[in-house]
């Protein structure tokens, strides 16, 4: 998660990961509005000769800070929580695979447990 100071540890990992081919998530852009300039021109340096297996995953809340180039150049995603308790249970609920309902010796009890973790949380 990106934060005060954190910066420098971003851009060692999108250097090692550019040439190994791994993958790098900078959660919280928004967080360093004023390095997402610096981080647009190092994202452009780092697709030249890039491993192909290489990404780079960001994440930001909703603000105008995040670079119109960066925004052109990515595959974007959102994710918007439902709205309305039961918008948000069913949600919660449908995140569970039968198997794990059927696998459970007390299915009563831990659908009661889910439901109230779901609804308190």
């Amino acid at each position: 998660s990106l934060g005060q100071g954190q910066e420098p540890v971003a851009e060692k990992a999108l250097e090692r990961m550019q040439v190994s081919g791994g993958w790098v998530m900078l959660q919280n852009i928004e967080l360093v509005a004023r390095w997402l300039p610096k981080l647009e021109k190092k994202l452009e340096v780092l697709i030249e000769g890039a491993h192909p297996d290489f990404r780079v995953f960001l994440s930001s809340l909703p603000q105008k800070v995040v670079p119109v180039q960066i925004l052109q150049n990515s595959i974007k995603l959102t994710n918007e929580p439902p709205s309305g308790l039961r918008a948000n249970m069913l949600r919660a609920y449908a995140s569970f695979n039968e198997s794990v309902w059927e696998g459970c010796g007390k299915q009563s009890e831990l659908k009661a447990i889910v439901f109230s973790l779901c609804f308190f949380h």
